[in-house]
């Protein structure tokens, strides 16, 4: 009978072992263009502190390029406008980021929530894209 428990005993802690493993999550396209692109971006925008920063505009060119996917060159010239825009300093970085962290999770094809949230948003604050 001892042996009968013993073995029940190593089953449960078996199977408690493998219920609590640690899976690590894989570094996939997604993850490593946000830890790879956007994270130098905000250091460099967060480090400011009211100066004068530069941004790295063709990094955000990238970016915005490779995530919201844009198909048509109107659509291109939408990111292009939105870039420059944010090189002038005229349209907020930090406005563009946060719309694009929202629009890019969305499937399968993430632009034209990024362009129409943005166009709302940019009106707000009185810049026409």
């Amino acid at each position: 009978m001892n042996r009968a428990v013993s073995a029940v005993s190593d089953d449960r802690d078996l199977s408690c072992r493998d219920r609590f493993v640690y899976k690590l999550p894989m570094l996939n396209r997604r993850s490593f263009l946000r830890t790879g692109v956007l994270a130098p971006v905000a250091a460099i925008v967060l480090s400011g502190h009211g100066e004068a920063v530069a941004i790295p505009v063709g990094d955000l060119r990238q970016q915005l390029r490779i995530e919201l996917e844009p198909r048509t060159p109107a659509e291109n010239a939408f990111l292009d406008r939105t870039v420059l825009l944010v090189r002038r300093n005229e349209l907020p970085l930090s406005l563009v980021l946060r719309i694009f962290d929202w629009a890019r999770d969305i499937r399968p094809y993430p632009f034209p929530y990024f362009q129409r949230a943005l166009t709302i948003q940019s009106r707000k604050i009185g810049v026409k894209i």
